[in-house]
């Protein structure tokens, strides 16, 4: 089954990506318990959320999935 979600493509070093456990080539699949189809979705979603909240994502990586949490940037 293709895994559906937001690819990501870069992680910026000591940035709340990077402090999440995020890295290049992840896939999130949710965040905040929503299912995540594309980068836009993934992108709406982190919007939506208060700057400085911490939400759970779950990421396809190496052919698992991961449980990591996300401090939400100010915009």
């Amino acid at each position: 089954n293709p895994v559906q979600g937001a690819l990501v493509g870069e992680v910026a070093r000591g940035g709340t990506a990077a402090k999440a456990g995020l890295r290049a080539q992840d896939v999130i699949v949710e965040i905040g318990g929503q299912e995540v189809r594309s980068p836009a979705e993934a992108q709406a979603i982190l919007d939506a959320m208060r700057p400085g909240f911490n939400t759970p994502l779950r990421v396809w990586r190496a052919r698992k999935m991961h449980d990591l949490t996300l401090e939400v940037a100010a915009r």
